[in-house]
């Protein structure tokens, strides 16, 4: 039987808010626009070009989720109950175990620092990894408070008020609740039952405001018999551990983390620490996407609002009256720009606030509880690819379906 052929124009890319019928259109002039009711496992690029989509090919072992890179040489991913770093090794990929007994089902969220470590969080724990080695984000708060007595020494008469931290590779750790003590004059204050790691013991003077540091100690047991007033203030005075909370980003010097409709921010440069009294801003529901950009930093929740500059002196007025799919941000550093699945098509922003949907008009989608995005360059093109879970079916306009096979025959001359 003779073939026909048929010239099916350029493709537009996937439309299912048309009538089938309304999916050809013929300009004036140039050739037919053809645009598609659904797509499946295929490449268009703006140019109207299409390529099938390549298949898979196991890289590493095991049941992942989470998986990120960042185009560095090292990603990271959840295998089973591991937490591990996954470089190029061969074909394939090394997966060395970062921190194990994570839990298994719990979506992971990670970020490369300024610093260089990559820091994640999933809710449960968070972490940072930097020169290959897991540690903490800050070295952890003492877990209870010394027991005080009042001694003997040299202090005059009055109230003295003292705060612990503790010292590590990681840092000072927040301080301790601030304890005040009523010594009479030549008296002094042991502290006892100390962790016997490296701890330091802040005071004030007699009915004093400022705790200064007094002394450095290992010991388990320590005398505070003398009061220098000339040390450091504490630092970390009235600030808390960083919660463990469900994603990490960071912007301006701070790590910023989310714990239910709280978006928490640590203090400038000292990522493990908060102020909680007013390190955070709370949204009406709960927070599914943050991502910062140059100018801001963008939260989605019941609505997109866009937080711009000083986190600790903004506002935060809505820009898109509609939420995102949880795990579904990304940045494109090409561009300058980052980008978010929406419960109504990819959205992709600048840096100053502005922000588009850029699938709204062609496609209905139902949103979804979670998802993945990836950012893309491949055959002389920029993609930003999208998956979703817990979606429900599309209602969009457009029904039917083409079945089409593309023909390449080799003819000898």
């Amino acid at each position: 039987m003779p073939t026909r052929p048929v010239a099916i124009g350029t493709f537009t890319g996937v439309n299912n808010r048309l009538e089938q019928s309304q999916l050809e259109s013929q300009p004036a002039r140039g050739v037919k626009l053809q645009a598609l009711p659904a797509g499946v496992n295929i490449d268009l690029n703006d140019k109207g070009g299409v390529r099938r989509r390549r298949g898979q090919t196991p890289r590493a072992a095991g049941i992942a989720h989470s998986v990120w890179g960042d185009g560095h040489d090292d990603g990271y991913a959840v295998i089973g109950t591991d937490l591990v770093r996954l470089t190029p090794s061969g074909p394939g990929l090394q997966a060395e175990v970062m921190r194990a007994g994570v839990s298994a089902g719990r979506p992971t969220s990670f970020e490369r620092f300024p610093d260089g470590a990559v820091y994640y969080a999933n809710g449960e724990v968070m972490g940072r990894i930097r020169d290959g080695v897991d540690g903490p984000v800050v070295t952890e708060a003492l877990g209870s408070l010394p027991v005080f007595t009042v001694i003997a020494g040299s202090l005059a008469a009055g109230r003295y008020t003292v705060v612990l931290t503790a010292v590590g590779t990681d840092g000072e750790s927040a301080a301790t609740a601030p304890v005040q003590i009523e010594v009479p004059a030549n008296g002094g204050i042991r502290l006892a039952n100390l962790p016997g790691d490296l701890v330091r013991a802040y005071m004030t003077g007699p009915n004093g405001e400022i705790p200064t540091l007094e002394l450095e100690t290992t010991a388990t047991s320590v005398d505070l018999v003398t009061h220098a007033a000339s040390g450091i203030r504490c630092q970390t005075l009235l600030l808390a551990s960083m919660p463990a909370g469900e994603l990490v980003r960071h912007y301006n010097g701070r790590l910023l983390t989310v714990v239910g409709n709280l978006l928490i921010r640590s203090e400038p440069y000292y990522y493990g620490v908060f102020d909680a009294s007013k390190g955070y801003i709370p949204f009406p529901a709960p927070i599914t996407i943050v991502q910062p950009a140059v100018g801001g930093v963008y939260v989605v929740a019941d609505q997109t609002y866009w937080l711009a500059g000083d986190l600790d002196n903004t506002s935060a007025p809505p820009i898109l009256p509609y939420g995102a799919v949880r795990g579904t941000g990304g940045y494109d550093a090409t561009s300058e720009t980052v980008f978010w699945l929406s419960d109504r098509g990819l959205v992709i922003a600048d840096g100053a606030g502005s922000a588009k949907n850029v699938q709204e008009d062609a496609l209905a989608l139902a949103g979804g509880t979670r998802g993945a995005a990836l950012y893309r360059e491949q055959n002389g093109s920029r993609h930003i690819v999208t998956s979703r879970s817990g979606a429900e079916p599309a209602r969009g306009v457009s029904r039917g379906w083409k079945a089409a096979e593309i023909i390449r025959k080799d003819i000898d001359q």
